[in-house]
């Protein structure tokens, strides 16, 4: 299913017309369940600080840093596709409540599934990969685009 925001209180469905935000279903599936192989080291200008694995049913976390910005990463791996997208649909639900606006783009139901929401506050992306699932927040849309150009999965 394919949902594209049409306005920012507004979707429509529509067929895809062009690649996934950041070309992300071109790149490579994730593989491995260390989390400290996984996620690199540094993603540009950007360095990792400590990965704090998932645990006990809990999304692991990081923040990558360059300088004064930081991009807040949160990441898990289902067993199955369903329970990915379970996982997707609890992101999804999650980074549009407490006010935020409806998301500019949703996909859901495929790999890779993903959301983007923009606003005054903060930029968000989520998405899967195979089994994985990972989110990005910070600031501003330009230090995410900056982040997830480089960004392997």
């Amino acid at each position: 299913m394919l949902l594209v925001a049409a306005g920012l209180n507004m979707y429509s469905t529509q067929q895809q017309s062009g690649p996934a935000p950041y070309g992300i279903e071109k790149r490579p599936k994730p593989r491995g369940v260390d989390f400290n192989k996984l996620l690199p080291v540094s993603v540009g200008p950007f360095k990792r600080g400590t990965v704090m694995p998932p645990k006990g049913g809990e999304d692991g976390s990081v923040i990558y840093q360059n300088g004064a910005t930081k991009i807040y990463m949160q990441f898990g791996r289902s067993l199955s596709q369903e329970e990915v997208q379970t996982s997707f649909r609890l992101i999804v639900s999650g980074a549009t409540s407490n006010g935020r606006v409806k998301p500019r783009i949703l996909v859901t139901g495929r790999d890779p599934s993903y959301v983007k929401i923009v606003d005054e506050q903060s930029a968000f992306f989520g998405w899967t990969r195979g089994l994985y699932h990972f989110t990005v927040d910070t600031k501003l849309e330009k230090d995410m685009d900056a982040f997830m150009t480089l960004f392997p999965y």
